[in-house]
């Protein structure tokens, strides 16, 4: 989701830098770059991290990460 797996199909994390953007609106992005944001991008990979790699028969290798 955060990679571009979204109904806006557009990526809201940054691998290059780490930022993370605040969410969606109906037609783009909210390009605000809070705190909030990216522990929860923080959070969320270090959950599906935790998943067994069984996760990436059922998601694909491109989906089972953050």
């Amino acid at each position: 989701w955060y990679l571009g797996a979204n109904d806006l199909e557009m990526p809201l994390a940054s691998p290059q830098d780490g930022g993370c953007f605040d969410g969606l609106m109906p037609h783009r992005l909210n390009r605000n770059q809070g705190a909030e944001s990216i522990l929860a991008l923080q959070l969320a990979n270090c959950a599906i991290s935790a998943l067994p790699k069984s996760a990436e028969v059922v998601a694909g290798p491109e989906l089972a990460v953050a």
